[in-house]
C-alpha cells in the first residue's frame, strides 16, 4: 500500500500456518529424494526471495528434458510475485556487442530472474556474471535513456539441458556458479495422472498439478514460501 511505502510484494501474504505437501512431493520426485539436494534447493529459494546478495552466486539447473526444471522456475516465479521476472537467455551469454545494458536496466529492484534454453555451445558472459554478483552498484540504461546506477538485489537462475560453457578457469568465476543437477525424467505417470492425453500432454500433467490454481493458489504459494524460508534459516 502507498501509505506503507511498499512498492512490490512477494507472491503471497505470510501465513505461518500454511503448508504445501504437494511442494514436498514435487521436490522428492525431481531429486529422487536426495535430501542434500532438497535442502540445498530450499536454502537457495529462501535466499533468492530475500534482498541479500552476499553469497555472490547464480544458480544453474541442468539435466535432460522433462525433469521439472521449467516447472521449478515457474514455482519460484510465483513465490517471488512482483519481485520476479523472466529474462532472455541472451542477457547472460557472450555477445559481440555490448547490448546487455538495456536488459539489465529492467532488473533493478528484483529478487528473482530466470532464463532458459541455454544452447550447449553458448558460453556464459563471465564478466557479466561477476558484475551482477559482485555486490557493487552497476550502471545500466533503457533504450534512448540516460545511464543510472542501482544495487543488484536479484539472483539469477538459469535452466539448461547441458552444463554451461565457461572458458575461464579462475576461482573468481567458478565460485559464483552453483551447478544443480536434476537428472530424473518423468517416466511412467502415477495413476492419478494417467489418461488418454498425448505423450507431451502426459509429461506436462506429471509436473503441472503443483502449479497453483485459482482455488488453491494462496495456500499453495504461502505453504511453499514457508518451506523455502525454513530452509534458508536452517
Amino acid at each position: 500500500a502507498a501509505n506503507e511505502y511498499v512498492s512490490r510484494r512477494l507472491g503471497a501474504e505470510f501465513n505461518p500456518h500454511a503448508n504445501c505437501p504437494t511442494w514436498c512431493a514435487f521436490l522428492d520426485r525431481i531429486t529422487a529424494r536426495d535430501k542434500a539436494l532438497i535442502d540445498f534447493l530450499q536454502r537457495a529459494i529462501g535466499y533468492t526471495l530475500t534482498g541479500n546478495t552476499g553469497e555472490q552466486v547464480i544458480f544453474v539447473l541442468h539435466g535432460p528434458g522433462a525433469n521439472g526444471k521449467s516447472v521449478l522456475l515457474r514455482i519460484i516465479r510465483d513465490l517471488a510475485g512482483e519481485y520476479g521476472a523472466d529474462a532472455p537467455i541472451q542477457t547472460f551469454v557472450d555477445r559481440a556487442r555490448g547490448e546487455a545494458s538495456n536488459d539489465l536496466a529492467r532488473l533493478a529492484q528484483l529478487r528473482f530472474v530466470c532464463a532458459s534454453e541455454l544452447e550447449e555451445e553458448r558460453p556464459l558472459a563471465e564478466s557479466l556474471v561477476k558484475t551482477v554478483t559482485g555486490g557493487e552498484a552497476i550502471s545500466a540504461r533503457f533504450l534512448y535513456g540516460e545511464y543510472f546506477e542501482f544495487q543488484p538485489t536479484f539472483k539469477v537462475w538459469i535452466a539448461c539441458n547441458h552444463k554451461p560453457r565457461i572458458s575461464g578457469d579462475d576461482h573468481g568465476i567458478w565460485r559464483r556458479i552453483r551447478l544443480t543437477p536434476l537428472r530424473v525424467t518423468t517416466g511412467p505417470l502415477p495413476a492419478p495422472w494417467r489418461g488418454s492425453a498425448t505423450a507431451l500432454g502426459r509429461r506436462r500433467q506429471c509436473w503441472m498439478p503443483l502449479r497453483p490454481t485459482a482455488t488453491n493458489r494462496t495456500a499453495s504459494v504461502a505453504g511453499s514460501m514457508n518451506a523455502a524460508f525454513r530452509g534458508h534459516r536452517h
